[in-house]
């Protein structure tokens, strides 16, 4: 029992591990200026004018990014 405990544990540490590294990125960014739009719904009307304001700060950090 304790074998298979061991096997198990390496094999869910093995896929773990591989979709981490498939996932990642290799750090080389291409840091292009290409625009990007996002768009998001909210559910809750009443914090709208709070994720204008987290939005209008991000687009200050990020001017390529609009929200």
């Amino acid at each position: 029992m304790t074998k298979l405990r061991r096997v198990v544990a390496v094999a869910a540490a093995a896929a773990l591990l591989a979709g981490v590294t498939a996932c990642s990125s290799n750090g080389s960014g291409s840091g292009s200026d290409e625009k990007v739009t996002l768009q998001y719904w909210m559910w809750d009307d009443t914090q709208v004018p709070a994720y204008q304001q987290c939005a209008a700060d991000f687009h200050k950090a990020n001017p390529n990014i609009t929200i």
